[in-house]
């Protein structure tokens, strides 16, 4: 909160930075001692230092104070991972600790601190160096290469926390640098640039041995080769594509997607068997990250757009298949390699996967995040395990905004593939108790995955390591189907309350304000203005004093609207409170039928601005042409003033047809 308020706080931030510093202080005290969480302290950590950064901004107007800033930014980086590893020692359980020194990695918020506060000093890093040298992008490869070298020099030798946290920032500047430069460097052939960039990097992951500053050159150098060698011919805004008309602009980015999920597949693997996984984890999640990513921006075309793909390129649906493909491959040779697993069970559960999949051939971000819950589960990987949950999230939210499916074809896919995996679930389940193993119990690779506690998840000493709260499956399920409960009563309880609106409520003609038509129609909606809602602000200085106060500290009140002769409602008034408007209406005012009558209806203000309803009118793809006739809402409004826009009304205050 503090950071969001000093971009908007004038020169003087620092009555709003040194509060902030005051809440983080607590929040890292009362983690630190009390309820002991390593992950929040680190969170305490990072928004303290990003709170200094934006405090000092105004003042960094000259390299002096530029580098001063970077200064003080890596002291308290390296005072901070100090002080960290201090309280993981205190604070850790033993068995921890001895997990901790086999596998010779740093914890995952650790790793995040490093990255975030990297970030930070790097782009002002970037800055100083843009300002004493002022060289030319033409030019940033060679320079990147200088700083590069002086960062990994600075790293090799250096003893002192402070010394190798400035060489950790020298090598990720001049690693940006570099690609910057390599990546304007036209005159040499993409691909020569994008070989040359993965042998730097290959260089530098090779003679780092910090895991943060691995990742982020595994990532940086796979993801800048990408798009050197992305097909000039098949180039396209990731952000806002659609139609299957172009549907051969689809292939780079599946292919580079199956060819990354392959090779993060095997890092992963190799990184969960090598006695070094300091070394293979970084690119394991390089790769897994990277992968989600194109996942993420490459669309997703509809299920009966699979045939016009095949017309077109039958080698994208080939690469299409292999995607989806490889969750189930991966849950068939993970459960191949269990002894003892009921063969009904290995072949089915990969089988119930494949039939799911067809849903989502065209969607790569589900197979993905399947694909990391499968891996992360069977290797006990509870990062990965997360990272895979919070991935899925993040795809069926940016799913909901490609249009190259209808919502109808989206909710069919996820209703039927979801209902099939329950399904399958419960078959499964009825399977592997029937034909149960040994004393009656699964193998233990797919027993639930262990927590980990301590310098993973920040638990405190108090609770042994390994030991859950056990919760009976009767109360597990118990609570699944209150929430399934709770959620679709609530979701009925509106939808039945706006249907009563629309079919007993008040009818309202409200005339549509004058708009270009060229910015009338945005992608599948229409953007809604009334007149009345730019006559409010007027009616608010009109109205009595006491009024618009009200108004104003409520954010919202009630407009008094009079029809006109061909029934279409003028604003009369605004009203602070329902009642006040109730003596202006005929005591057989509000049947839903009759134009003619006054209503009250409620308003929001924002900003000085008036909401009336609804400010867009969804329609079906392709109907732009017919809904650009609208000039007046036919709303219904219920005896509280809350209004729902029924339809749309051309000039003659019909229907649109």
């Amino acid at each position: 909160i503090g950071a969001l308020a000093v971009l908007d706080a004038a020169p003087g931030s620092a009555m709003v930075v040194v509060p902030g510093l005051m809440a983080c202080a607590l929040v890292y005290w009362v983690y630190a001692n009390r309820l002991v969480d390593l992950a929040m302290v680190s969170l305490a950590g990072l928004t303290a230092l990003c709170l200094i950064t934006i405090g000092l901004f105004p003042f960094m107007e000259s390299e002096a104070a530029l580098l001063f800033v970077i200064i003080v930014l890596l002291a308290l980086t390296g005072l901070f991972l100090h002080r960290l590893g201090v309280l993981m020692r205190l604070r850790v359980p033993d068995t921890m600790a001895v997990d901790q020194a086999q596998t010779s990695q740093e914890p995952w918020f650790i790793v995040l601190f490093r990255l975030a506060a990297m970030g930070v000093a790097v782009i002002l890093m970037i800055a100083f160096l843009f300002m004493v040298l002022e060289p030319g992008l033409e030019r940033w490869w060679l320079w990147g290469l200088l700083v590069c070298a002086g960062g990994m020099l600075i790293q090799r030798t250096a003893v002192q926390r402070y010394a190798a946290q400035l060489g950790l920032t020298l090598v990720a500047t001049g690693l940006i640098m570099t690609g910057i430069g390599v990546y304007v460097l036209e005159a040499v052939s993409p691909f020569i640039r994008a070989w040359g960039l993965m042998a730097l990097g290959v260089l530098l992951y090779r003679y780092s041995d910090n895991i943060a500053l691995r990742f982020l050159i595994a990532f940086f150098v796979l993801a800048l080769a990408s798009l050197l060698t992305w097909p000039e011919s098949s180039r396209y805004d990731l952000l806002d594509i659609s139609g299957n008309d172009r549907v051969w602009t689809y292939f780079p980015a599946y292919l580079r997607l199956w060819w990354l999920a392959v090779a993060a597949i095997l890092a992963v693997a190799v990184g969960s068997r090598r006695r070094d996984p300091a070394f293979w984890w970084p690119l394991a999640w390089a790769l897994v990250c990277l992968t989600q990513l194109i996942a993420w921006l490459a669309p997703a075309p509809a299920v009966h757009g699979l045939a016009a793909a095949w017309l077109q390129l039958p080698g994208l649906v080939v690469i299409w298949l292999a995607c989806a493909a490889l969750p189930v491959v991966a849950l068939g040779a993970l459960l191949w390699r269990v002894r003892g697993m009921p063969y009904g069970l290995r072949l089915g559960a990969p089988v119930a996967l494949a039939v799911a999949s067809t849903g989502w051939m065209g969607a790569p971000g589900v197979s993905m995040a399947l694909l990391w819950l499968i891996l992360g589960y069977a290797l006990a990987q509870r990062t990965l395990l997360v990272f895979g949950m919070l991935a899925l999230l993040a795809y069926l939210g940016r799913f909901y905004y490609q249009m190259d499916s209808t919502l109808l074809e989206k909710s069919l896919v996820l209703g039927l593939t979801g209902a099939w995996l329950l399904l399958s679930w419960y078959a499964l389940g009825r399977l592997a108790r029937r034909q149960t193993l040994g004393a009656g119990q699964l193998p233990s690779a797919f027993l639930p995955v262990p927590v980990s506690t301590s310098a993973q998840a920040g638990i405190s000493p108090a609770q042994p390591h390994g030991q859950t709260r056990n919760v009976s499956p009767a109360i597990r399920t118990l609570g699944l189907l209150a929430g399934l409960v709770a959620a679709l009563t609530l979701a009925n309880t509106e939808i039945y309350r706006n249907e009563q609106i629309l079919t007993q409520g008040q009818r309202v003609v409200l005339a549509l304000a004058p708009v270009d038509p060229r910015s009338l129609m945005q992608g599948d909606y229409m953007d809604l203005r009334f007149q009345v809602a730019g006559q409010v602000g007027q009616a608010l200085q009109a109205a009595p004093q006491t009024v618009a106060q009200s108004i104003q500290a409520h954010r919202g009140g009630y407009l008094l609207l009079q029809p006109d002769r061909q029934g279409v409602h003028r604003l009369a008034a605004v009203l602070a409170d329902l009642d006040a408007g109730r003596g202006d209406k005929p005591a057989d005012a509000g049947r839903k039928d009759e134009v003619g009558s006054p209503a009250i209806m409620a308003f929001r203000w924002r900003n000085d601005v008036a909401r009336i309803g609804t400010d867009a009118w969804f329609f079906p793809e392709g109907q732009a042409s017919r809904y650009a006739q609208a000039r007046f809402g036919e709303f219904r409004v219920d005896k509280h003033g809350v209004g729902l826009l029924l339809r749309l009304l051309d000039e003659q205050l019909k229907p649109l047809p």
